[in-house]
């Protein structure tokens, strides 16, 4: 029998499918030259931020919690960091590039979608270690 989508839970890989989705969007837009005319440090940025995001978080998944949960913690912490990383440097391109506010608020809206998973997947972990 089949779920309504609108009745599933969040799936652990909600965050990993919101990452990858994340880095994907960052990289096209940084690509299009109809949107940042030249590749430079804070373009560089972007796309590092935005790979790293959703690599920490995969690495994060294959860490055993049993075996490994301070690496793995580590990693979901980073990548909290490195979406608040990626927000501020949006906000530092928007300027520069003249990016459209639309623009910003949909790719700020992914990073915070998935800074917010990532938390409840952390939180989550946090509670299993210490039962």
């Amino acid at each position: 029998m089949s779920v309504y989508l609108s009745d599933r839970g969040e799936n652990k890989f909600d965050v990993l499918i919101k990452a990858r989705e994340l880095a994907v969007y960052t990289i096209k837009i940084t690509h299009n030259k109809n949107v940042f005319s030249d590749y430079d440090s804070v373009v560089n940025d972007l796309q590092k931020l935005g790979k790293d995001i959703f690599i920490g978080l995969w690495y994060a998944n294959n860490c055993d919690l049993r075996t490994e949960p301070e690496l793995r913690l580590q990693y979901q912490k980073k990548a909290i960091r490195d979406c608040y990383a990626l927000l501020a440097t949006i906000q530092l391109a928007q300027p520069l590039y003249h990016l459209k506010l639309k623009r910003v608020e949909y790719w700020s809206r992914m990073i915070i979608n998935v800074r917010d998973l990532t938390r409840k997947w952390r939180d989550s972990d946090k509670k299993r270690i210490a039962s």
